[in-house]
């Protein structure tokens, strides 16, 4: 069935130039440290031990440990080239927390699942950071967290790069997601409250599927502002030139709601913006949200449709794009 081909990564999806270019640190030196570990030692008795708001330094190394993390405090690498976590278990943020924790400085990779996994409703910041690698998510969150990433890359994970589930939040500043399966999934099942990316001066390129995909259900919609950023080059998979799947920069399902700022959206193998109707190609009219474009000129959506995929179908919907002489396959909506 096309519809769920056109989210491009199996059945989960079916239950329902600008910054960013290079990561540069913030100046976080390794001081204030509550205890420093090195390589050998163990990062998980180090957490245990230390009181809450505690702040870990990492020295420079490799370690392979699975972390578990139920108290406020903060990780700090010497710096993602130096200081590196490579776990299969990758590290668990789980709802207990008391306090914020903070992830800086480091790379995390290798996860057989995830590489980080958090859970319930807890604060966490990733900052400085490089997430990658993992078999499926970079960064998977269930529940009403609410996570901040800052300055930081979300890169070649088998999955995607940020998967959000039920009621969470998560700003994204100055960083990256790209080279994953696909950008970013957000969607809600139940309503407890809605599920909100703020994304701010970062970039979305070049995913093997798609770019961002959100979708929520009535009094609890999905919700995406994206101001000064670019989702481009998204759908490098070979599977994308085929029409029975679509893999477009933003993909709207059921109650969903995006706001454009000053961005760009460009060169997407399909569609650059679409929602789930008959007239953008999906099986069965499933959409019920809208899309708001500010300080938005037609050439920041342009260049969509690489495939040819949608060629014919125009741009229907109401909004700007929907004019002789803009080529089809940029915007659909209602």
């Amino acid at each position: 069935m096309r519809l769920m081909r056109r989210v491009g990564l199996g059945a989960a999806l079916v239950i329902l130039a600008v910054a960013a270019s290079k990561i540069e640190p913030v100046g976080l030196a390794q001081a204030d440290c509550t205890v420093i570990v090195q390589p050998g030692q163990s990062i998980q008795k180090a957490i245990d031990s230390v009181p809450e708001g505690a702040v870990i330094c990492l020295a420079e190394g490799t370690w392979e440990e699975g972390i578990d993390i139920i108290k406020g405090l903060t990780l700090r690498g010497a710096g993602l080239e130096k200081t590196k976590l490579v776990s299969k278990a990758g590290i668990y943020i789980s709802s207990s927390l008391k306090g914020a924790v903070s992830l800086e400085r480091l790379t995390i990779t290798g996860g057989s699942l995830q590489n980080i996994l958090i859970f319930g409703t807890t604060k966490v910041n990733i900052l400085d950071s490089r997430v990658s690698g993992s078999n499926e998510e970079g960064i998977r969150i269930l529940g009403p967290a609410d996570v901040t990433i800052t300055n930081s890359h979300l890169l070649e994970n088998k999955g995607y790069g940020i998967y959000m589930q039920e009621s969470g939040q998560v700003t994204i500043v100055n960083s990256r997601i790209s080279n994953n399966s696909a950008g970013i999934f957000m969607m809600n099942l139940y309503a407890f409250g809605a599920i909100k990316a703020t994304i701010i001066d970062s970039q979305i390129t070049a995913n093997r599927w798609g770019g961002i995909t959100l979708g929520g259900v009535r009094e609890a919609e999905a919700q995406a502002e994206i101001k000064n950023s670019l989702i481009q080059d998204n759908g490098t998979s070979e599977d994308c030139k085929k029409k029975e799947f679509a893999c477009d920069g933003i993909t709207m399902y059921f109650h969903a709601y995006v706001k454009l700022i000053s961005s760009n959206i460009l060169n997407n193998a399909d569609w650059g913006i679409s929602s789930m109707l008959k007239q953008c190609g999906a099986d069965e009219d499933v959409f019920w949200g809208h899309a708001v474009f500010e300080s938005m000129e037609l050439a920041d959506i342009s260049g969509n449709n690489v495939t040819g995929n949608q060629n014919g179908m125009g741009n229907p919907g109401t909004h700007p794009w929907n004019r002789p002489g803009v080529p089809d396959g940029q915007v659909c909506l209602p």
